[in-house]
């Protein structure tokens, strides 16, 4: 798999800068270690959140991708779609929000 999506629009909170920092650490250092069990090294992933989970100056998305994570954030599933460059038959159906 090279395309990985993350639906996050239902997590609830407000990650202070270093949680922030944290996980994108966590996220980039993870994708590293699973390279050794066959996850491919240009696996891109499109994490999908609303605010205040998803920041608006992406710190914990530049964190990942300076450390190698091809990553993107995004609030809305198409953005993510796009950018992973999925057909819209290709698509998966992602839950709406009641």
């Amino acid at each position: 798999m090279r395309k990985t999506i993350i639906d996050g629009r239902a997590l609830i909170g407000k990650p202070a800068t270093i949680e922030r920092f944290c996980y994108g650490k966590f996220a980039a250092n993870s994708v590293k270690m699973y390279h050794a069990r066959g996850l491919h090294p240009f696996t891109k992933f499109a994490y999908v959140l609303i605010h205040p989970v998803l920041d608006p100056q992406r710190f914990g998305e530049t964190v990942a991708v300076n450390r190698g994570m091809r990553i993107k954030a995004f609030d809305n599933p198409e953005d993510a779609f796009a950018w992973l460059d999925l057909a819209p038959a290709l698509q998966p159906a992602v839950a709406s929000r009641s």
